[in-house]
């Protein structure tokens, strides 16, 4: 009859990063689930919670998993956001896990993240994108703050196109039937009458 490590036992619980730091020794086994448990009680990624806590800072999580995942280190503070690429993957991905777009090459993709282990981000742009990821690691605090000014930018600017166009119905009535009577599967066809025909 074997014997269950209860300690082996309770990590496979724990997500990649926390694994990976109870090996590296920079977590306790208990602080990590115990911070798991939080973070998935307050529905925030165990990287937020682990950085907020003071557990482990971003700068030694950044370097363990580093030296862990055998990935590149990349400082965000010396990163130009206007240089970066844009459109790549779906921006509401980036800003929920925290993933800045670096490099795009044929059908790969360089990510910042802080948490390399997250497999089911990579599957996800994988299936979404047609792209496979390369890591890079970044400090979690620092790319949070680059991630949000850059991804919200994007949002509120495409918000506030949106919202400044002051559709008339009234006025755009007569015109799109004359276009249908006159050539009603040319409309249908254009990608920019069937996108406000779904904002009308």
């Amino acid at each position: 009859m074997s014997v269950v490590d209860p300690v082996a036992a309770s990590a496979v619980a724990l997500p990649g990063i926390a694994r990976t730091l109870v090996m590296a020794q920079k977590l306790p086994q208990a602080k990590a689930e115990e911070l798991y448990k939080k973070a998935l009680a307050q529905r925030t990624s165990f990287v937020a919670e682990l950085t907020g806590s003071g557990a482990v800072s971003a700068k030694d999580l950044a370097h363990t998993m580093s030296m862990a995942f055998a990935s590149p280190l990349v400082d965000v503070d010396a990163v130009d956001p206007s240089r970066l690429p844009r459109g790549v993957i779906d921006q509401k991905l980036c800003l929920e896990y925290r993933v800045l777009v670096l490099v795009k090459r044929a059908n790969r993709v360089t990510l910042a993240t802080a948490d390399p282990s997250d497999q089911a981000l990579a599957e996800k742009i994988k299936f979404s994108a047609n792209l496979a990821v390369d890591w890079v690691i970044a400090e979690y605090d620092k790319l949070a703050k680059l991630v949000d000014a850059t991804y919200k930018v994007v949002s509120e600017s495409m918000e506030n196109i949106i919202g400044d166009v002051d559709f008339d119905e009234s006025s755009m009535d007569a015109p799109v039937e004359e276009e249908q009577d006159s050539g009603a599967g040319e409309v249908e066809d254009a990608p920019v009458v069937k996108f406000l025909q779904k904002m009308l």
